[in-house]
């Protein structure tokens, strides 16, 4: 049944729990959660506006959570967030959702500073208890350099903080996190990290992999692709209709290069250059034996990974190459190249 209006003007907003944990028993969120509505539409099934300067509403976050399914047939949610930043409707959440079979779903919450808005972590099933790595999170809230880690008691449900010691990623997310029970640790590859660099915020791909020693909390680094470089290439200015081109250009004009040889390559796990997936629009290929990885990112700008010690010369055409493809789809402002992770000694090929 639907929740009354009164229901929902005390219930709407998004709250943090008073214990570790807290149940939260509301008539408006078993019903959210149960109709799977989403903000937009809450205010519109109640004839209601968004609060400026209110909490925003709750929901159950589509986006940068975690789904862990247990041996007894339980399945746990963790965080996740509804909308982008700029959004209005823009909330991260730390709340904990339980699916068990044949009972009403459970929703739990926590004190913000037992356990603070997460998204897009990774979640680890050890033992009874889930491991919570890495996180986006809110800006102010970042700390670049160290790495968040929870433990969930499935039973419980009571988060605690991790201690952890050793070269930990930094502040990574988006990332791949996998049980090594052997060692009993966990293995974390891939995603991204949050820097500050030059005092401002920076976003640039995790290349190294980490293990974390459950046993004593001890982060130990695996890798140390000290020769792999990224770069990013960006308009130095744009608009609307330079957006607008970026997106409608086929993302072979602007992902492979034009004029550098290479070879288009396949790898295990990874769709076939000809496959149509409009949510990827990345490319792998290879440039005298070295694997290269593009992908369109958001601003009209390209990522490039290039996996080792690729030539000078041979860095500079296929930079060059990138940015003046990239020049002519926007049909504007001229671009810049960013360096975000240089091998040690400073950027190959300075100049590009």
């Amino acid at each position: 049944m639907k929740p009354t209006r009164d229901v929902f003007l005390a219930q709407r907003h998004r709250r943090f729990g008073r214990s570790n944990p807290e149940r939260f028993r509301l008539e408006l969120w078993d019903w959210i959660l149960r109709e799977g509505i989403w903000p937009y539409r809450l205010r519109k099934e109640f004839d209601a506006g968004p609060e400026p300067d209110g909490e925003p509403e709750w929901s159950i976050g589509d986006m940068g959570f975690t789904r862990t399914e247990l041996p007894d047939g339980r399945i746990i949610r963790v965080g996740g967030e509804h909308e982008d930043f700029y959004d209005p409707d823009f909330c991260i959440y730390n709340h904990v959702i339980v699916e068990a079979p044949g009972e009403v779903p459970a929703i739990f919450g926590y004190p913000r500073d037992v356990f603070p808005p997460t998204d897009f972590h990774s979640a680890t099933l050890v033992d009874g208890r889930i491991f919570i790595v890495g996180c986006l999170g809110y800006l102010d809230e970042r700390r670049p350099g160290t790495t968040p880690v929870f433990s969930l008691d499935t039973e419980t449900y009571r988060i605690t903080p991790v201690p952890t010691s050793g070269t930990p990623p930094g502040w990574i997310f988006k990332h791949s996190a996998t049980l090594d029970p052997g060692r009993n640790a966990i293995d974390v590859s891939g995603g991204n990290l949050f820097e500050i660099r030059d005092d401002q915020p920076l976003v640039r791909r995790s290349l190294d992999d980490f293990r974390l020693h459950l046993d004593d909390g001890r982060w130990e680094r695996l890798t140390e692709r000290s020769d792999w470089v990224e770069v990013r290439i960006a308009p130095e200015h744009w608009d609307l209709e330079s957006s607008r081109r970026f997106r409608r250009a086929e993302r072979d004009s602007y992902l492979l290069p034009r004029s550098t040889p290479h070879i288009i390559v396949r790898r295990v796990g990874e769709p076939s250059p000809d496959d149509v997936d409009e949510d990827l629009l990345s490319r792998c290929f290879e440039i005298d034996g070295i694997t290269i990885r593009t992908r369109s990112e958001h601003s009209c700008s390209i990522g490039v990974l290039i996996e080792g010690p690729l030539q000078g010369p041979l860095f500079r055409q296929l930079i060059d190459d990138l940015r003046s493809g990239l020049e002519a789809i926007i049909d504007g402002p001229s671009c810049k190249v960013t360096h975000l992770a240089p091998p040690r000694g400073g950027p190959r090929g300075s100049g590009a």
